[in-house]
């Protein structure tokens, strides 16, 4: 099925909507308003951003559709929504339909009630619903439902807990699970963007919608010879993009020329940029804090999840921000916090396969230098851990703005049998550090964290004496290492580090950096 500019006249469907007029009539009234306001001279609030372009939300639409495309399964399309909740901090039920209502099977950007969370209960707790609930309608039709908080058509139970407001749009999704459409997923946002992300999640939701009708009653086809030829095709185009950079030399690409490349994506999000200005203010208080995180559900729910999470080696469960802000105490917020915002800043890592891996590896690394400082005795093990985090996210940048790069580079790694680090500085004059080191300057972070960044693959012409650089250097190998089940192999490792050896780690501590890294729960932050 073409995306490129139309979704239209679907059979049997109601879809006439093109992409193109949808997003250009969205801006024609932007500017239309901005104009009156001029008029009356008032001042139009915040600035439009890059985000706006239609350029860039068409670009959006067009990569979930393609997406979509591969994905001829419910639970395909629940993870495809799943990630972009995730990315852009919505919030999302998965419901099924039991004997007498509703069960939450899971709850993303909510906090609902334990009795309605416990999947592991004897008599798990059953939400009624009535004949004319949204739920049952969608289901009974198989379509879906977009538009007002139906109040007079949703289960008053639920209804208290999402808080249901008659102004805000919600998206209601059936699914099929074994023949039956009883699966739904609720999806809203309460930002400012409500209105238009709901347009877009609703684009996609009906042509998701769509080829599970087809699926079920068997018009969609897979056509195994196609998506081979298809895939094969597009193997030769891969490779035809690495080629591309068989000639390249050291300074022909700059480390700001690649960086350039990713633009607005890499800005710091609004609410974390606040968030991390109040922990920079002696003056801020738990409470003042707290009230600022939950207004972040995302962050909300990863917070509490973290401090829960083995990572703090948690006894008893936390439940509110201002218990996980007691436990993990300001530093941790902080630095959690810049986890969430580096992956806002990178909606990818939720949905494509190498920069979600980059992203996993970015928090082991984080949690590795943070292990490395604690024994080498440095006082300030969570700024450590921010260096961790973002060196390994320069990778991140340079596979989102040169994707083709990128592959080729980790080919050149894995034929040659050395670390991706080295390829990148044989080929671009640098490593990732560079990459890393600018985004903290974007990012106003600290210059010693910058500096630790940038050299901790150049540890001979690092001039800190405290060897932050060294600290993120071993971190990043431990990080390496995990899912390694010869020893002697993580042992060659130690070995040849030159980190290990000015930071004096022997291998009987690498060994159990490299252990806990592996046994961290790196699920907990995603």
């Amino acid at each position: 099925m073409n995306h490129e500019a139309t979704i239209s006249s679907i059979e049997n469907g109601v879809i006439e909507l093109n992409l193109d007029m949808l997003i250009k009539q969205h801006h024609q009234e932007k500017a239309a308003e901005a104009e009156i306001f001029e008029l009356s001279g008032a001042m139009v609030s915040g600035p439009t951003t890059k985000a706006d372009a239609p350029d860039e939300r068409l670009a959006a639409l067009r990569t979930g559709l393609t997406a979509l495309d591969d994905m001829v399964e419910a639970s395909d399309v629940v993870q495809f929504f799943l990630s972009l909740i995730r990315a852009q901090g919505g919030r999302l039920l998965l419901l099924r339909q039991w004997t007498t209502g509703l069960r939450v099977m899971l709850a993303e950007g909510i906090q609902l009630p334990e009795r309605m969370l416990d999947q592991k209960a004897a008599n798990p707790r059953v939400i009624p619903l009535r004949d004319d609930d949204i739920f049952n309608v969608v289901a009974e039709e198989k379509v879906i439902y977009s538009g007002p908080f139906p109040r007079e058509n949703f289960s008053r139970e639920l209804s208290r807990e999402l808080g249901g407001d008659e102004n805000r749009p919600i998206l209601v999704i059936p699914l099929p699970l074994r023949g039956r459409w009883g699966t739904f997923l609720y999806i809203d946002w309460i930002d400012f963007m409500a209105d238009d992300r709901i347009i877009e999640a609703t684009l996609l939701a009906r042509y998701a919608v769509l080829r599970l009708h087809c699926v079920e009653e068997g018009l969609l086809s897979i056509g195994s010879h196609t998506q081979e030829i298809l895939s094969r095709e597009r193997g030769r185009q891969r490779e035809r993009v690495k080629a591309g950079y068989e000639d390249l030399k050291p300074g022909d690409i700059t480390p700001e020329a690649i960086y350039q490349k990713v633009g607005e994506l890499t800005a710091m999000p609004q609410v974390a940029g606040h968030i991390l200005r109040m922990l920079n203010d002696p003056s801020t208080t738990a409470l003042q804090l707290e009230k600022e995180i939950v207004k972040d559900l995302v962050l909300t729910t990863k917070i509490l999840r973290i401090s829960n999470s083995s990572f703090y080696e948690s006894v008893s469960e936390v439940k509110t921000i201002r218990d996980a802000i007691v436990r993990l105490g300001f530093k941790s917020v902080r630095n959690w916090t810049l986890v969430n915002a580096s992956q806002t800043a990178f909606p990818g890592v939720s949905s494509d396969s190498v920069m979600h891996r980059i992203w996993v590896q970015s928090i082991r690394s984080a949690y590795g230098a943070q292990l490395v400082a604690d024994e080498v005795g440095y006082g300030d093990r969570e700024i450590v851990f921010v260096g961790g985090l973002i060196q390994n996210i320069g990778q991140l940048i340079m596979a989102r703005a040169l994707p083709g790069l990128f592959e080729k580079m980790e080919e050149i790694a894995r034929e040659q049998d050395k670390p991706l680090w080295k390829v990148e500085q044989e080929r671009l004059g640098y490593d990732h550090g560079a990459l890393g080191a600018l985004l903290i300057k974007a990012w106003n972070l600290s210059d010693d964290v910058a500096k630790g960044v940038r050299y901790h693959h150049d540890l001979v012409n690092d001039q800190d004496p405290n060897h932050m650089a060294a600290m993120i250097a071993l971190g990043e190998e431990a990080a390496t290492c995990v899912g390694e089940e010869d020893e002697q192999r993580v042992q060659e490792v130690w070995e040849v580090s030159e980190a290990a050896r000015i930071l004096a780690v022997d291998w009987p501590v690498f060994h159990s950096i490299w252990e806990r890294v592996g046994l961290a729960e790196t699920d907990a932050c995603l």
